[in-house]
């Protein structure tokens, strides 16, 4: 069996096996799977939404903020969380594309 406790993004292979594809792609190769595949909801070590903005509250308060790059996650929930935080005064949010270069000032 092969158990997933952690969340699988869109068009990861781990997303793939979850979502039923088989075959699956591996380092170029095509592989059938076998196993029975099973989630864990609930064992996530990633804050949520609300976390996240007291988080980003809390570095407000005691620095001077100028820009968060969003790296991680679905293209929908990170445009969501971008428009809270401007909501929250957050000045500059970006979500850069893959292998986008991004240049950071000071």
């Amino acid at each position: 069996m092969v158990l997933f406790v952690g969340f699988q993004a869109e068009n990861t292979l781990g997303r793939k096996i979850l979502d039923g594809q088989s075959p699956v792609p591996i380092f170029g190769a095509d592989y059938e799977i076998r196993a029975q595949v099973r989630r864990a909801e609930g064992y996530s070590a990633h804050a949520d939404r609300n976390e996240l903005r007291a988080w980003v509250r809390h570095i407000q308060e005691h620095s001077q903020l100028k820009q968060i790059l969003l790296v991680h996650g679905e293209e929908e929930s990170s445009m969501a969380l971008a428009d809270s935080l401007r909501r929250q005064g957050v000045p500059s949010i970006d979500i850069p594309e893959r292998g986008q270069v991004v240049e950071l000032t000071d």
